[in-house]
């Protein structure tokens, strides 16, 4: 009778399978994802308040982790000489001057169509000739 139920591929029975899948943790002794989730009682005992109060003191940190990202770290002096080299190197690596921006584009942050045409210029270069100019 037990041979009955078995395929030929697999020594064990459909009945197996059946009280396999009956066990309270589930097939091959895995629990079901609700068995870890919280229930709905253990949410009635969060207070509601300190979740808010959470939340706002997350919001407090980025909204301060924002103002330090915008405030400016290097003087006006060292950003115009970064943006000076900036673009001396788009034009040792071949960057047409008519392609070129000028600083006041990047420094006023205006002009920034014409900034975007010399990072398209730049993008444009061949990377065998800039991997060339960075070993000088």
């Amino acid at each position: 009778s037990d041979h009955a139920n078995v395929s030929p591929q697999s020594p064990v029975s459909s009945e197996d399978y059946d009280r396999a899948d009956a066990s309270p943790d589930g097939p091959f002794g895995l629990k079901p994802r609700s068995a870890f989730g919280r229930s709905r009682q253990d949410y009635s005992t969060v207070d509601p308040g300190f979740t808010m109060r959470r939340k706002m003191e997350h919001l407090r940190e980025e909204r301060e982790q924002i103002k330090q990202l915008r405030s400016p770290k290097l003087s006006m002096a060292k950003c115009r000489r970064n943006v000076e080299n900036f673009l001396d190197a788009c034009k040792k690596l071949g960057v047409a001057q008519e392609r070129l921006c000028l600083p006041h584009h990047i420094l006023e942050e205006r002009g920034l169509v014409k900034v975007g045409l010399t990072v398209q210029a730049l993008l444009e270069i061949p990377s065998s000739k800039a991997s060339q100019l960075s070993c000088l």
